[in-house]
């Protein structure tokens, strides 16, 4: 009896650690079919986010294909990317102030890599150098070559930029804008210079008239200061080519009537829509709505435009008709 006892309790006590070890396995069982399900659906989550982007992808690369191909052998100048920028991108215009002109910056150094370092060199470079980057995409690497001499600027610009016959130099050209002049460069101190040279060049016809030979005249007979360029180095220059610089009133009939006779004009402006201090441009023709075009030594964009005189007026401080004879 005793016997019979003990062996149901060590049949029990078998029953009991199986039914433990089937529950255990159970366990087991549930806590890898998790751990698979997690892993199928992290898997399925990847495969689905890879699908997306590869879809996204190929929107892309459609949307890319639907656009306008260039003609081959083709690239954009300087000024086609600055007037896509400007339609594109959130760009400030004219400004004069530096964190304006830094975020420009920023915004350029997407197109042109010259842009950071003119950015990170911001606090060295003349002021007048960081609004001339800051305005003008296609003057950066003019800029950056300043810090680094390595640097290509091999940026160029037609000089029939508008409707007038009056040749276009800009002051920051590579042929002369890193000759020194005055407190500075050619580049951004030679305004006078080059708008000399602009109208002397036309009415002499002779190409050699540059920017560079006017402003060593100046430098030499001691007409560039801190300041700019004397106003009396205008008649000056102009009898030693033979030609006539007279200081007349800003008048629109005497502008008028000059430029039919094919004589340019200098302006001398004060701050506004083309300087923060002052400049010097050359009043080289009138459109057929009246409109006055001017050739701006410091921006090929404004040379483009029209410009109204009642808006124009205002700006002018003096003004010198240039013309043949003594």
């Amino acid at each position: 009896m005793i016997r019979n006892n003990h062996d149901r309790f060590l049949e029990e006590k078998r029953r009991r650690a199986v039914k433990r070890r089937i529950v255990f396995s159970v366990f087991l069982l549930v806590i890898l079919f998790s751990i698979i399900k997690v892993k199928n659906d992290r898997q399925e989550h990847a495969a689905e986010q890879k699908q997306a982007e590869i879809a996204q992808e190929q929107k892309t690369s459609v949307q890319q294909d639907s656009k306008p191909e260039k003609p081959v052998g083709k690239e954009e100048t300087d000024e086609e990317v600055f007037e896509e920028i400007k339609k594109t991108e959130n760009i400030f215009s004219n400004t004069f102030k530096r964190n304006e002109l830094l975020h420009n910056l920023e915004v350029y150094a997407k197109y042109n890599p010259n842009a950071k370092l003119v950015m990170k060199n911001a606090d060295d470079i003349h002021p007048s150098l960081l609004k001339l980057a800051g305005n003008n995409y296609t003057a950066v690497n003019f800029v950056a070559k300043t810090i680094d001499s390595t640097i290509k600027n091999d940026y160029s610009y037609p000089e029939n930029a508008n409707n007038s016959n009056v040749p276009l130099y800009l002051q920051w050209d590579k042929r002369w804008g890193y000759e020194k002049y005055g407190y500075g460069i050619i580049g951004f101190t030679g305004c006078g210079p080059t708008s000399c040279a602009m109208a002397m060049s036309y009415l002499k016809n002779d190409p050699s008239i540059t920017p560079a030979k006017i402003a060593e005249e100046s430098d030499r007979n001691g007409y560039s200061s801190s300041e700019g360029t004397s106003w009396g180095f205008y008649p000056y220059i102009a009898r030693k080519y033979g030609l006539k610089a007279v200081q007349m009133d800003a008048n629109y009939n005497v502008i008028k009537e000059n430029i039919k006779k094919g004589n340019p004009i200098l302006i001398s402006v004060r701050p506004g829509d083309f300087t923060q201090t002052g400049h010097v441009m050359v009043i080289s023709g009138i459109d057929s709505n009246g409109n006055i075009i001017i050739n701006d030594p410091n921006s090929f964009t404004n040379s483009q435009k029209s410009w109204k005189y009642d808006r124009l007026q205002p700006q002018i401080k003096a003004m010198w008709v240039f013309s043949n004879g003594v």
